[in-house]
């Protein structure tokens, strides 16, 4: 009977987007993406503001949500937290009912990111091993023929990607010891 709706911020060209997807897991339903707000930054007084947009858009169109998940950023959490003054939750008396149900999930992959930079940011042997990680990576893709494939490209954004690569050198490892020492 319910809905989850995930939700994501993100910039392209320079506009913040805030967009909403429905899903439905237990359903044949597949993913839909039902509203988007244009941000003009990323503050908690803005986020509430568009969360509430968005929210608006599904309680008056009787969609029954039962969580969402959110970046995990701290003006996201801000703005959906209980105890902030000015929150989502503490703002909208009159549609009180249809907030405080609501199951508020920070996005795991977006938490993992966040712990993995600022570990790489503050560990300089980290910083170090993935660093020269990122660098083989590199020389492996100008070298295909050398490896016998495609190493990932380094996406600082996406700490799977680093994974992924560092799972490529260990495979590869012999190929690429002929022309990189590590």
């Amino acid at each position: 009977p319910y809905v989850g709706v995930s939700c994501d911020e993100g910039s392209t060209r320079g506009v913040h987007d805030l967009e909403f997807v429905l899903e439905a897991p237990l359903s044949t339903l597949k993913p839909y993406p039902c509203f988007t707000s244009v941000m003009p930054k990323g503050d908690a007084t803005t986020y509430t503001e568009h969360l509430a947009r968005g929210l608006d858009f599904l309680r008056i169109n009787n969609i029954p949500v039962g969580s969402i998940t959110v970046d995990g950023n701290r003006a996201q959490l801000k703005a959906l937290s209980f105890t902030w003054p000015d929150s989502l939750r503490r703002r909208y008396v009159d549609h009180n009912d249809f907030m405080k149900r609501i199951i508020v999930n920070p996005c795991l992959c977006h938490r993992i990111n966040n712990a993995y930079k600022r570990a790489y940011n503050w560990t300089v042997d980290l910083l170090l091993t993935v660093d020269n990680m990122r660098d083989i990576s590199e020389e492996c893709r100008k070298r295909p023929q050398d490896v016998l494939g495609v190493c990932p490209k380094v996406q600082p954004t996406r700490w799977i990607v680093d994974y992924d690569i560092c799972s490529f050198i260990i495979e590869h490892n012999q190929l690429i010891q002929r022309f990189k020492k590590f």
